[in-house]
């Protein structure tokens, strides 16, 4: 029975090893990964690629397709009737399209005597029907930006152009 205990204490010595060689592999792929799409970006080609991983041409061409339908995270240049703001993150978009457009959602405000105003987008329970189509567009707008494969977002209806930081139509 020893020698069982003993051969069982061994394979989950293995076992650990093996789980411990696995990640370290993972953590290695993830790098050279990393490496290869840097050396994409400077220029490299697929042969010095295939000599210095010893990876195949096949290979290194799919992982090249793939990172090329990545999507890629660029900010946006935001444009509205008045003024424009540059290198937006896309998580902002919705917050700095609402600050551009900040004077017409307060024109749009109810003139009620009793001050049951709303006075902030996510105020729901007061806003009137035009503002609350305001901030579905405004939301809408936002969302295209974050999902469009485009490097323009144009709504006439808002009078915001979005453009990816750096493209020039």
């Amino acid at each position: 029975m020893s020698d069982l205990n003993d051969t069982i204490d061994r394979l989950l010595d293995n076992w650990e090893l093996h789980n411990k060689l696995a990640e370290q592999t993972r953590q290695a792929d993830t790098e050279r990964e990393r490496l290869v799409r840097t050396a994409f970006e400077q220029g490299a080609d697929y042969s010095r690629l295939t000599i210095s991983t010893g990876l195949t041409r096949t290979t290194l061409w799919r992982m090249r397709k793939r990172f090329d339908s990545e999507p890629v995270e660029a900010g946006w240049d935001i444009a509205s009737d008045r003024e424009t703001r540059v290198n937006t993150p896309s998580e902002f978009v919705e917050d700095t399209i609402r600050e551009l457009l900040r004077e017409r959602f307060d024109s749009l405000a109810d003139d009620s005597d009793d001050g049951d105003v709303a006075v902030e987008w996510w105020d729901d329970p007061h806003l009137n029907a035009a503002q609350r189509a305001l901030r579905d567009d405004v939301a809408r707008l936002a969302l295209r930006a974050q999902t469009t494969k485009s490097d323009t977002v144009v709504d006439p209806a808002l009078g915001v152009r979005m453009t990816r930081s750096g493209k020039v139509d």
